[in-house]
């Protein structure tokens, strides 16, 4: 192989040579790098526990996250609901004076009817004959007459 030159005419080295040199610039850095590693193992495992740790840390707290989430989503709808209810006492304390809201409120919340009405309550069909004493009664009258 001919010899080769570079641009301003001087001898290029042969690659074997730019390896050797290459070599030569790397072996100290690596033994300084081998030396770091070999005497200071201790930081480097002091390093690895402690980025342990904080991984665990991050997963708990993640976790301690989520349920904290969960429970403020309950408690807001809690809330609504108590505000809700709230509104409602306040309409019944506030319409105390009504005679009508007074029967409508007796009506719904204690199931109470007006003397001149007749309260029907409908139960579920069941082939027993207990089911509905009512029923039962009616029947007896009716098939006495």
């Amino acid at each position: 192989m001919p010899p080769q030159y570079n641009i301003r005419g001087t001898l290029l080295p042969w690659r074997s040579k730019v390896k050797k040199e290459r070599r030569m610039f790397f072996t100290p850095l690596f033994k300084h790098l081998e030396n770091l590693v070999v005497n200071s193992w201790w930081a480097f495992a002091i390093l690895l526990l402690c980025y342990a740790a904080y991984e665990q840390v991050l997963r708990e707290h993640a976790s301690e996250f989520t349920k904290l989430d969960a429970l403020r989503a309950h408690l807001q709808d809690e809330q609504r609901r108590a505000l809700a209810w709230q509104q409602d006492l306040l309409l019944q304390i506030n319409s105390q004076s009504d005679q009508d809201w007074i029967e409508l409120t007796l009506v719904k919340g204690l199931g109470v009817v007006p003397e001149d009405q007749i309260k029907v309550l409908f139960a579920p069909k069941d082939d027993s004959k207990e089911a509905n004493p009512a029923e039962a009664k009616y029947k007896a009258e009716g098939s006495s007459q």
